[in-house]
């Protein structure tokens, strides 16, 4: 028999990479998206310095990354 333990993320973070484009001096842009909980339930925090994308389903597919693994699926 499997013991069943009860437990919850308490926290997400996932960083992502890409090339630097023309119009900076980086070689890398970095983006991260985590979770965060200060007693309320999880909210969500973007932070980066530069990220560029090309068409608005480039940084839907990013966030629908972050979502799958903050499901596990």
């Amino acid at each position: 028999m499997e013991n069943k333990q009860d437990f919850t993320k308490a926290k997400v973070l996932a960083e992502y990479t890409q090339d630097g484009d023309c119009a900076t001096n980086e070689s890398i842009n970095i983006i991260r998206i985590e979770t965060e909980d200060c007693g309320g339930g999880n909210y969500f925090v973007i932070k980066t310095d530069r990220w560029a994308f090309d068409s608005i389903d480039e940084i839907i597919n990013l966030i629908n990354d972050f979502k799958r693994g903050l499901h596990g699926k």
